[in-house]
């Protein structure tokens, strides 16, 4: 069989590997083979950050879409036992399969810290030698990936472009920052302080890693142009942070802003249309969990086989948008008939109208 896979990110990669293992011809269309994805992406935290760490959160609203945001907030806190579930379900299965790849997942300590640039080339470098692989740099416009379907050279063609794809109201674009620093501290794996996650630079140790902040509606892809005003504000948060003294921290070297998009559940899933698959929403550890993803798409599309507990089709994130309205309405309901209730016991006892 012939599959086509638009977009070199997590997504992008795997599927063109694991299709590739299954003796099939994949063509990898792509602009770039550097993503967001693996750039940005490093550790995974398996619980639930504290309150007080959310708290601190760097937040800013560029598209005033807040009614995504409020629907974001409701899902995942209505949701949270399920994806705290997936994450580790997914993490233990992706790992498995990077090992089979003779590749690994390195942890350090108990926690993971992930060279994923390191995998994502290794996996190219792989692909390169199979005759059944065609890479091919270009940049690929919505119209031209639907003709590409149209034209029926393919089995599927998959769309895994990221924020690049169209949104719709499952999914937003989110920025965040990634704050290179030079510090004088240890070895530090992956944690979660402030707000903020950071870690050591895998290719340096002397200088510590700082990514976070949610900037909904971000249109920036990956870019280290940022405005003076923009660089000053980000650095006097990142300075008053208390692990800024912590790690001896010098001075900041580098800030970079890029954008995933996060799905309304924060869990991939896909659209199909005819022979186009188009995969949404890897969230924040999307790029970690991207081999059990994109091993179970395939099995679900291609070879009819249930390898996941997880639904990974537009109907799982869907199922949840509503559940979460119901629960809005049940809400809404429930304050209007206490609210009645009040009302009609104040008057009978006291002989007082309310308004």
């Amino acid at each position: 069989m012939k599959y086509c896979i638009i977009g070199a990110g997590a997504f992008g990669i795997n599927l063109s590997y694991n299709l590739l293992k299954k003796e099939n011809d994949v063509t990898l269309i792509t602009n770039q083979l550097n993503s967001v994805s693996s750039e940005y992406a490093r550790g995974i935290s398996i619980n639930m950050p504290p309150f007080h760490w959310f708290r601190n959160i760097y937040f800013k609203m560029i598209n005033n879409n807040y009614k995504w945001l409020i629907m974001w907030f409701l899902t995942i806190y209505i949701n949270s036992f399920y994806y705290l579930k997936y994450k580790k379900i997914a993490i233990y299965k992706s790992k498995k399969i990077i090992s089979s790849y003779n590749l690994k997942y390195d942890l350090c300590g108990t926690k993971y810290f992930i060279n994923l640039p390191f995998i994502f080339n290794k996996m190219i470098q792989d692909m390169k030698k199979n005759p059944k692989f065609n890479l091919l740099i270009k940049n690929m416009e919505d119209k031209e990936i639907k003709e590409l379907a149209e034209k029926e050279n393919f089995q599927y063609v998959f769309d895994c472009r990221g924020s690049n794809i169209p949104r719709n109201y499952l999914c937003e674009n989110v920025g965040g920052y990634k704050i290179t620093i030079d510090a004088n501290t240890k070895k530090k794996c992956f944690s979660l302080e402030d707000g903020w996650f950071v870690h050591t630079d895998i290719k340096n140790h002397k200088k510590i890693i700082v990514k976070g902040g949610m900037l909904i509606g971000s249109k920036i892809y990956d870019t280290n142009s940022i405005s003076e005003d923009e660089k000053n504000k980000i650095s006097n948060i990142i300075m008053s942070k208390p692990f800024w003294k912590k790690n001896n921290c010098n001075k900041i070297l580098e800030i970079r802003k890029g954008t995933r998009q996060y799905s309304i559940d924060m869990i991939p899933f896909y659209t199909k249309n005819k022979n186009l698959i188009t995969i949404y929403g890897g969230s924040a550890v999307g790029a970690v969990l991207s081999p059990y993803v994109t091993n179970s798409i395939i099995n679900d599309l291609i070879y009819n086989k249930k390898s996941s507990n997880y639904d990974f089709s537009i109907e799982r994130p869907l199922k949840n948008y509503n559940q979460t309205i119901i629960y809005i309405c049940y809400f809404v309901i429930a304050i209007f008939l206490i609210r009645r209730t009040y009302k009609f016991a104040i008057k009978k006892h006291l002989g007082v109208k309310l308004k």
